[in-house]
Parts: C-alpha cells; sequence; structure tokens
C-alpha cells in the first residue's frame, strides 16, 4: 500500500473537517471567479456607455465578491490548519505509542535523535500536507477546471490555443519529479544522521569536555551541516528550475492568448474587455499551476516523511506477549534458569543443536526468598540474564521460568509489575524527587513516598533540600549526587513493592559512606524477596545465599 493511500486511511476519522475545508476553498473559488467578468462589463458596457448605474453595480458586486471571499478564506485557513495540526498530533501520540511497544533490541541499533524527528519533525509534514498541500492544490485545481470552462464559454478557439501550452507543464513536472523524490530522501537521511550526532553531544558534554574533543566535534558537526547544505542546495535548485519552467511556460501562453487575442480584436472578432477578462483568466489558469509544481518540494519532502514514520509503524517488536498469554499471578518468586541459550546477533539464528555465543546453557536455580550474586568479569553474561529475566529480550533456547511459568507464556506487564530494577547508573526523570519516587505507583501517597525514602535512606538529605520533596533533580537527576540518585531509585523499588528484585552492580561507582548507606537501605528491601545481584565487591555478596560465577557467557560455579 502506498504511504499517500495510508495518509489518507489514517485521514478518515477527519473527513468531514477535510470535507468543510474543501467545500470552503470551492466556495473561495466561486467568489473569486466572477471579478473578470465585471471587469470585462466595465470596459465593454458601463464605461464606451457612461453607465452609471451600471458601473455603481458592478463596484457594489465587485465589493460584496470581495469581502464575502475574504469571510470565507479565514474560516477556510482556520478550519484546514486545525484538522492538520489534529492529524499531526494524533499521529505523533500514535508514533509514541508504538515506540514504547517497540523491544529493546530495536532501540540497541537506532540513534535516539533519529527516533525524536520521527516524532516532532516528520509528524509535522501531516500539517503541511492539509494546511498548505490540501489548501492550494485543491483551490487551484478547482479554478484551473472552472476557468477553462468559462474560457472555452467565451471563445474556444482561443481556449484551445491556451491548453496548447498545458502539455508541457506535465512534462516538466514528470521529468524532475522522481529526481526531486531521490534526492528529498538523501536530504532526510543525511539530516537524520546530523540530528542524531547533535541528541548524542547534547546529552555527553562531559565527556567531550574531560577529552578535550570540543574542536573535533565542532569539525564533525560542520561537515554534516555542510553536507545537508549541499544536499539541500541541490533539492532547491531542482525545485527552482522546475518553477522557472513552468513560470516561463505561463508567460508563453499568456504570450499567445495576447497575439491571438490582439488579432481577434483588430479583426472586429472580439471586445477589448472580453480580451482583458480572457487575459486575466489566463492568469488563473497558469498561475496555479505554477504555484502546484512549486509546492513539489513541499509535497516530495512529506512523501519522505510519511515513509519513514509508515516505516517504523511497520516495525515489530521482537518480543511481545503471545495470542494466549495469561496475567502472572507471581506469590512465591522462585527463579529458574533452565538450558538457556542466547545470542545477541539475531542474523545467528540458533539453529538445532547450536549454542548461544552470548549465553550458553545456562542452569541454576534461585529458591523464593534467596539472595543469588551472580559475579564474573566483565562481558561475561551477568547483565543480559537479568534482561532476559526482566523479558527485554527473549531466549533463544530452553527456558525461563517463574513459579514454574514459562516466562513467555504470561504478559509482560504482569511479570514487570513483580519485578523491580536497580541499575549501576540509576536514570531519573526530569521532575521533583516525589515524582520519580512514585514513577512504578502514581496513585501512592505522600506518606507512603517517605516511608519508601526513609527505607531507602533518601528522607534526611531530601529534608535537607530547598523544596524538600518537590526539589526538581535535573534531566537525568543532574542535580543529584550518585549516591543519593541511588537511594532515590530503591525508594522507587521499595515504593513498587516487588516480588523480584534485581541490582546491576548498584553500589559499584560509590564512595564508601554512599554505600554503607545503599547497602542498608538494599538489606531492608530485599527481607522476604527473591533477590539477583550483580557486583563485584565482597561487601555487596557476602550474605547471598548463593553465587553463581560466570565465564564468557556460561556458569562456572555455583556455591
Amino acid at each position: 500500500m502506498s504511504v499517500f493511500r495510508r495518509f489518507l486511511l489514517f485521514s478518515k476519522p477527519y473527513a468531514w473537517q477535510i470535507a468543510l475545508g474543501a467545500a470552503l476553498i470551492l466556495l473561495v473559488t466561486l467568489l473569486t471567479l466572477p471579478s473578470p467578468w465585471i471587469i470585462k462589463v466595465l470596459i465593454d458596457k458601463a464605461l464606451p456607455n457612461k453607465d452609471s448605474t451600471l458601473l455603481t453595480q458592478m463596484m457594489i458586486l465587485f465589493t460584496v465578491f470581495f469581502v464575502l471571499r475574504g469571510i470565507v478564506s479565514v474560516w477556510r485557513n482556520y478550519t484546514l490548519s486545525k484538522v492538520g495540526m489534529r492529524m499531526a498530533c494524533d499521529m505523533r501520540i500514535q508514533v509514541f505509542a508504538h515506540l514504547q511497544s517497540l523491544s529493546i533490541r530495536f532501540f540497541d541499533s537506532q540513534q535516539t535523535g533519529k527516533m525524536v524527528s520521527r516524532v516532532t519533525q516528520d509528524t509535522g509534514e501531516f500539517y503541511n500536507l492539509v494546511s498548505a498541500v490540501l489548501i492550494n492544490v485543491v483551490a487551484d485545481l478547482v479554478t484551473v477546471g472552472g476557468v477553462l470552462v468559462i474560457l472555452f464559454a467565451i471563445y474556444w478557439p482561443l481556449a484551445l490555443a491556451t491548453c496548447a501550452v498545458l502539455p508541457f507543464f506535465v512534462f516538466n513536472y514528470l521529468y524532475h519529479r522522481r529526481r526531486m523524490r531521490l534526492e528529498s530522501r538523501k536530504h532526510r537521511r543525511n539530516w537524520d544522521h546530523v540530528v542524531g550526532f547533535l541528541n548524542e553531544r547534547i546529552a555527553s558534554p562531559r565527556l567531550i569536555k574531560s577529552f578535550g574533543r570540543e574542536d573535533a566535534e565542532i569539525a564533525q558537526f560542520t561537515r554534516g551541516i555542510e553536507s545537508d547544505f549541499h544536499n539541500f542546495r541541490q533539492l532547491s535548485m531542482r525545485n527552482t528550475i522546475l518553477w522557472v519552467v513552468a513560470d516561463v511556460l505561463g508567460s508563453v501562453g499568456g504570450l499567445v492568448v495576447l497575439s491571438y487575442g490582439g488579432w481577434l480584436v483588430i479583426q472586429g472578432k472580439m471586445d477589448i474587455g472580453t480580451l482583458v477578462a480572457f487575459n486575466t483568466y489566463i492568469g488563473f489558469v497558469f498561475s496555479p499551476i505554477v504555484r502546484m509544481i512549486d509546492l513539489n518540494a513541499t509535497f516530495q519532502r512529506a512523501t519522505t516523511s510519511l515513509e519513514k514514520i509508515y516505516a517504523l509503524l511497520d516495525t515489530v517488536p521482537s518480543v511481545a506477549d503471545r495470542p494466549n498469554a495469561r496475567v502472572l499471578a507471581c506469590t512465591h518468586g522462585r527463579i529458574e534458569f533452565r538450558h538457556v541459550d542466547f545470542d545477541y546477533d539475531t542474523s545467528k539464528a540458533l539453529a538445532p543443536g547450536r549454542k548461544g555465543h552470548t549465553l550458553t546453557d545456562i542452569n541454576f536455580t534461585v529458591e523464593p526468598g534467596q539472595v543469588a550474586a551472580l559475579v564474573g568479569p566483565s562481558g561475561s553474561g551477568k547483565s543480559t540474564l537479568i534482561s532476559l529475566l526482566a523479558r527485554f529480550y527473549d531466549v533463544d533456547g530452553g527456558q525461563i521460568l517463574l513459579d514454574g511459568n514459562d516466562l513467555r507464556d504470561v504478559t509482560m506487564k504482569s511479570l514487570r509489575n513483580q519485578i523491580g530494577i536497580v541499575l549501576q547508573e540509576s536514570i531519573l526523570f526530569s521532575g521533583s524527587i516525589a515524582e520519580n519516587i512514585r514513577y512504578g505507583r502514581p496513585e501512592a501517597s505522600q506518606a507512603e513516598i517517605e516511608t519508601a525514602a526513609k527505607a531507602a535512606n533518601a528522607h534526611d538529605f531530601t529534608m535537607e533540600l530547598p523544596d524538600k520533596y518537590n526539589t526538581a533533580v535535573g534531566e537525568r537527576g543532574v542535580h543529584l549526587s550518585g549516591g543519593q540518585k541511588q537511594r532515590v531509585a530503591i525508594a522507587r523499588a521499595i515504593l513498587k513493592n516487588p516480588r523480584i528484585l534485581i541490582f546491576d552492580e548498584a553500589t559499584s561507582a560509590l564512595d564508601t559512606e554512599s554505600e554503607r548507606m545503599i547497602q542498608e537501605a538494599m538489606e531492608r528491601l530485599m527481607i522476604g524477596r527473591t533477590t539477583l545481584v550483580i557486583a563485584h565487591r565482597l561487601s555487596t555478596i557476602q550474605s547471598a545465599h548463593k553465587i553463581v560465577v560466570m565465564e564468557k557467557g556460561c556458569v562456572r560455579e555455583i556455591g
């Protein structure tokens, strides 16, 4: 299905608003067409006959049409601008919702900036298609059609001579259309790269400055911008050539009318007023055609954006609920990894009997209420194990069971409701401390938030802040120290009250005092819950019931 057809299907719920806009476009056009005829009457009848009454009537009529056209134009623009923005907003919501449904594997291979561009810039083309392209194209098509009828009614031989120029407009458009589509796609690809680069660099100022890479980053960004400039210049020049040729053709058409029409006037076969009206109507034919061709760049850009949006919407999550998935009612918290194989590289699909490169034949069990520590060198597969447990990815072979339930047989929402994760680098959203703590339980009361914060050793430092629990943490919690962010993250996990806990090196980057306070909070939180802890420090794992030693994607020892 073509992207434009999909766009039309998407616009179906807004059909009556678009129909109203189209009707108003038609009305504006109809109010415009009588003007040249009024001028014809003035020149051929009112002025030669010195008929002041007819002159007054024509001026009143002209004024009425002019005022009505202005009123209807305002109504038309408001209607189509409103529906265009409504469609853009609805598509932004749809794209964002689809992004939330996609699996972690998708985001592993995408730049954040590109996805932001899809939600913001590309969806904005829906507004342009409706409020700019639709208004002008429909109005111009109606105008051209209506004027051609009038021209043939006035003097068909001259109208036929005028139409002889129209095929050249079509040829000019078709010649440049495909090239503009290719150049528009190239421009979008380059711009996506620039936006992705910009998003990464703005998000990492400390890294850039710590390595003194400011000049190098400026140079690389400049190269991207210059490439975009040259690409856009080519696209702009192509559109300019298309427009100039169309404009020349329009001038040729006007010249044909004046030459042939002037000869007809000299021969006495046409009145001067008729020639003036005919020439004015010619402007209503060629100017809209030139304008429609000039809109080609906007249309091609919009088409390219629609292709990218629908390509994203057609992306299927690699991890999804099965049709018969049931809600997990976890009451115990027994975790079992049974002959688990996994590979991040999806191109290396596991054939029967072949083991995964990332994880190979993982077997161990964590009983309800136990604390299992996962240890081993970096890259041994510890974090991959917890990603599989949270079902960010699906196993390629074997099973992961929770209370005897294969994770793939239960809904992801019910599974993740039973799991609380505290990462090495805790991610906080812009907003207050209270908002971040209640992220997992939006309905939580202030008293519950404070209770969770006290259990996480986060209450005391929060009360010392100027706005206490209403203190803004900044983007990614930049206004808090590493230890404070971790304690807020633990409070968030406590408030969620999960049955399964995962700590991914939650204390590895902290000082001794922060580690002590977080260790105390972790121990409180782990009571009565099944816990997996990834850690390198002995202090973090010395109270574990079970230690699983990982090496090169395999379990080497359990003790």
